[in-house]
């Protein structure tokens, strides 16, 4: 079952449009990862450490409406489900009730090794026990 919810609000600047006026997809997918990064700082887990990262292994998405300049948007981001070494994210971006896309992501643990290379690496305990308050709440 799904973590409780976490909402990362947020508005769109002028920036995050395209030549139609709307938010082009792509600041969408940064408006997901910025709540990432925002639910792991509340939690006192770096995202992005001196030898430990969390790259994305899978994306999909649907957009189901546009969002525009300085609409106030609200990320809502659940865990979904903590694997040896990747946890798999449920989003949905609001306007209003208005759900303007929806989707799923897995990120994976990984350390940067010697060698400089980049592997999958199971979650540190401290961490995993962290997830899975998420998901018992």
């Amino acid at each position: 079952m799904p973590s409780e919810a976490f909402i990362h609000e947020r508005k769109a600047a002028f920036g995050d449009t395209d030549a139609a006026g709307i938010v082009h997809f792509s600041r969408m997918l940064d408006y997901v990862e910025e709540a990432e990064h925002a639910r792991f700082f509340q939690a006192g887990i770096p995202p992005f450490g001196s030898d430990s990262r969390w790259p994305r292994l899978r994306l999909e998405v649907d957009f189901l409406a546009p969002l525009r300049f300085g609409d106030e948007v609200q990320v809502e981001l659940r865990l979904e489900r903590i694997g040896t070494s990747s946890l798999t994210f449920d989003f949905q971006i609001r306007l209003d009730r208005t759900i303007c896309a929806r989707g799923k992501w897995v990120v994976c643990h990984s350390r940067i090794g010697a060698d400089g290379q980049m592997r999958a690496a199971p979650i540190p305990a401290e961490h995993r026990a962290v997830f899975e308050g998420w998901l018992a709440a």
